[in-house]
């Protein structure tokens, strides 16, 4: 099987293989190496002919020749059965959206600093986005010095559910015992401003992948594929 012929100079020797995974039983078997221009991963590029019987697929462009040999036909074949595979799997969509938050500012206690909070105090926090989400119910979570905190998602009561809002409100009990967090107030809120917050909801859901994504998704495990099978050699 070939690709065909792409181009002007490309000569046709006869006796390539004539069908995927099978050559002719009578060539030699160690056949002449043309004179390489270039080596990619799984796939040879000369400047002459592959020999006879050593391409699995083979095909010619502007006058250089393009061809997998016939010992990777192996590998080309479960790299043509996993983006096969990979066409016809369904698109899962992940459970959560991110947003950008704006400025975090705090809302309680007011008017005190992080050396005046006292253990147990309520600390209320509010996140202004830098982009509109829908009100619901549900979970967001911050990461604070590579922890994450997670916290329940309540809806805005001046907002319909499905509303658009570009803040979320939380809140937490300072201090290290349980059921607290040793989290300064000023202090958290410098360090979620500019950061991003990931919600977990029914009404916000990442939109479906684009064809294109798709396809790169598609590229992508390809390649993994194929630096898998450099490794193997």
């Amino acid at each position: 099987m070939r690709w065909g012929n792409g181009g002007a100079g490309c000569a046709q020797p006869a006796g390539l293989v004539g069908q995927v995974g099978r050559a002719d039983a009578r060539l030699p078997t160690v056949p002449r190496v043309p004179r390489l221009a270039r080596r990619r991963p799984g796939v040879v590029e000369t400047v002459e002919p592959p020999p006879r019987g050593s391409a699995h697929l083979s095909r010619c462009v502007d006058g250089r020749y393009f061809w997998i040999p016939m010992e990777h036909r192996g590998e080309f074949f479960e790299l043509s059965m996993r983006v096969i595979g990979l066409r016809r799997a369904p698109a899962m969509l992940p459970e959560h959206v991110e947003a950008a938050i704006k400025e975090a500012v705090v809302l309680s206690p007011q008017n005190i600093s992080d050396d005046e909070i006292k253990p147990k105090q309520y600390v209320e926090i509010r996140l202004r986005l830098a982009e509109t989400i829908r009100n619901d119910t549900g979970t967001f979570t911050v990461e604070v010095g590579g922890v994450a905190y997670p916290f329940p998602m309540t809806p805005n009561t001046k907002v319909p559910l499905g509303g658009e809002i570009d803040t979320l409100d939380f809140s937490y009990r300072f201090g290290s015992g349980e059921a607290q967090l040793p989290l300064k107030p000023h202090d958290l809120a410098r360090r979620l401003t500019d950061k991003s917050v990931r919600i977990v909801s029914a009404r916000n859901r990442p939109a479906p992948p684009t064809r294109d994504e798709l396809l790169q998704d598609i590229r992508n495990q390809l390649n993994l594929i194929r630096l898998d099978a450099i490794r193997r050699r």
